[in-house]
């Protein structure tokens, strides 16, 4: 079973779904995050990371891919450059620089994390944990699969399992 944010979430009724999130998220038993450069700037994917968290989600069920979009002439210099630079993003991230669509979300989101957590810089201190040591978690897992010969191939076809659904779910809620 798959749960994909965007997908599976109405987009026409946010509120009505976004308040079933605790349980949407309380079934998963895994949670990949596939962090791009701007994952850090939308308040509801740090807050999906701690929903999950919270509903009893472990530390090791959490894996960070990091998505590194570089132009195919580019040498391997600009994908080490790129993902330095992502790992500076998710290692830097701060709810009060993160946005919202809606400022009405933000405001009562950033309300309500620092009701949970006392502060906002304790909630920032717990997501860039879990940005930064998953995600090094999980390069060091795929660099083992890859020195013990085994390929990556289960989280690719997994990966590309997420697009196609998420794209079939747009090109669905597009349809009049």
């Amino acid at each position: 079973l798959v749960w994909l944010d965007k997908a599976c979430i109405d987009q026409s009724n946010i509120e009505k779904d976004l308040a079933c999130l605790p349980i949407f998220l309380a079934g998963c038993k895994h949670l990949l995050i596939v962090a791009g450069p701007t994952y850090t700037t939308r308040l509801w994917c740090a807050v999906e990371v701690f929903t999950f968290m919270q509903m009893g989600g472990s530390f090791d069920r959490v894996t960070v891919a990091p998505i590194v979009i570089i132009d195919n002439s580019a040498r391997s210099s600009a994908a080490i450059a790129a993902r330095k630079d992502l790992k500076r993003v998710l290692s830097d991230f701060d709810a009060n620089h993160a946005q919202c669509y809606h400022e009405s979300d933000r405001d009562r989101l950033l309300a309500t994390i620092e009701t949970s957590f006392g502060s906002l810089d304790n909630f920032n201190h717990a997501v860039r944990t879990v940005f930064v040591d998953r995600e090094r978690e999980s390069l060091a897992r795929a660099h083992r699969m890859r020195a013990s010969g085994r390929k990556a191939s289960i989280l690719v076809r997994r990966a590309s399992q997420l697009l196609k659904t998420f794209q079939l779910a747009r090109a669905s809620s597009q349809r009049p």
